[in-house]
């Protein structure tokens, strides 16, 4: 199994962390950033983030899901997490997301 292909069976909704990645994959998280930074270009954080994005981005615009719904959905703690984490990583709040 790769990098990606965990990803797209949907463990960022609980694991966001890039050691999590790396030991299921039996490699180290610097072995992990150079294999994902020769392979795409990005860091394996970064690709964490984008399915997390996407991922609440669908929810809230194609599903209407409301937006403590979509934190229990994504494992953030509140709310209140999943607005820090959006606004932390890509300077956008749910409520701006829905209006994309």
């Amino acid at each position: 199994s790769s990098f990606i292909q965990l990803l797209e069976k949907g463990t960022y909704r609980t694991h966001r962390a890039v050691e999590y990645y790396a030991q299921t994959l039996c490699i180290t998280p610097k072995h992990l950033h150079k294999v994902s930074t020769l392979v795409s270009g990005r860091s394996p954080s970064y690709w964490i983030q984008r399915f997390v994005f996407m991922e609440v981005r669908h929810l809230l615009v194609n599903h209407k899901v409301a937006i403590k719904e979509v934190a229990i959905r994504m494992h953030f703690n509140s709310v209140q997490n999943l607005s820090r984490y959006l606004s932390a990583h890509f300077r956008i709040t749910p409520g701006q997301l829905t209006h994309m």
